[in-house]
């Protein structure tokens, strides 16, 4: 779970970065399996040594997020 929020922590600072305020999650989904087949950024994550030795699943970590912000 940690790496999750430090992924979500980036996230908003690159939405910072690009100029905007007063951003807020409003809606977190799931992303679905069936869909991270032909997602290239999931599959890269699916390499990734802890993902692929069964120590962590890719459904944990990959989601959808709606984000709104103020620019």
């Amino acid at each position: 779970m940690a790496v999750f929020l430090e992924l979500c922590s980036n996230y908003i600072k690159l939405i910072k970065q690009a100029g905007f305020n007063d951003i807020r999650i409003i809606k977190e989904s799931p992303f679905p399996i069936e869909l991270m087949a032909s997602d290239i950024t999931a599959q890269t994550v699916k390499e990734d040594n802890q993902i692929s030795s069964g120590k962590v699943k890719i459904e944990d970590y990959v989601v959808s997020l709606q984000v709104v912000g103020i620019k």
